[in-house]
């Protein structure tokens, strides 16, 4: 979810999402309603007044929006946040990987996301260096406060990693028409099930980065 909060004594948070039932999932585990508003909005156009932010956070959002919205989000956060607002970017990023298993959580975003590119046309920003993210943030006059990539969740064996991974990969993919990136996502596909059978899957690599807006 794209969150946006006041800060204040008691935050008035305002989370975001283009789908409603995750919304729908969310207000089912609010305990003061009161705070919270919940609304179902294409991040890249906010129903927000200008300068009415403190602080944002796009948790997991990035590397799943559309190449082509990137600097449409990045410059409405600009346009509906303070002077001096916090931005709190974590996401999904390519780095250099200790062990097969690490990496693999790599190759299956690139497997999903061919996929999707492949049988809907939907091409997304997808997972990038720490680098390319703190760049990008930068150009819209956010200043990075301070970042680091953080390890998350655990090691599973390939066996039970195969058992829950691919089912909206494997859908798309049968819906490519066009031989030759067809075969292209059916080697990443193969690629993943032999790496998690000899390695298991995970941890994630996370960055963890902090802006200030500066004007």
């Amino acid at each position: 979810m794209y969150v946006i909060s006041e800060r204040c004594t008691r935050s008035y948070i305002v989370g975001i999402d283009i789908d409603c039932s995750k919304l729908a999932k969310a207000l089912k585990n609010l305990t003061n309603r009161s705070y919270y508003d919940l609304i179902c909005s294409d991040i890249s156009k906010l129903p927000l007044r200008n300068n009415s932010i403190s602080s944002a956070s796009a948790i997991l959002t990035l590397h799943e929006v559309s190449k082509y919205h990137v600097n449409l989000i990045l410059e409405e956060l600009l346009r509906v946040m303070k002077h001096h607002g916090i931005l709190l970017i974590i996401d999904k990023v390519i780095t250099k990987f200790s062990t097969p298993s690490e990496e693999l959580t790599i190759i299956t975003e690139e497997a999903y996301h061919k996929s999707k590119e492949y049988s809907t046309g939907y091409k997304s920003w997808g997972v990038r260096k720490p680098s390319e993210i703190i760049d990008r943030i930068t150009q819209f006059n956010f200043m990075l406060i301070r970042s680091n990539i953080v390890k998350v969740g655990k090691w599973i064996s390939g066996n039970e990693f195969l058992k829950s991974w691919g089912k909206e990969t494997l859908h798309m993919y049968k819906l490519i028409k066009d031989p030759s990136k067809k075969k292209e996502v059916e080697i990443l596909i193969n690629r993943v099930k032999s790496i998690a059978k000899n390695y298991g899957y995970g941890p994630h690599r996370l960055l963890i980065a902090i802006f200030r807006k500066i004007s």
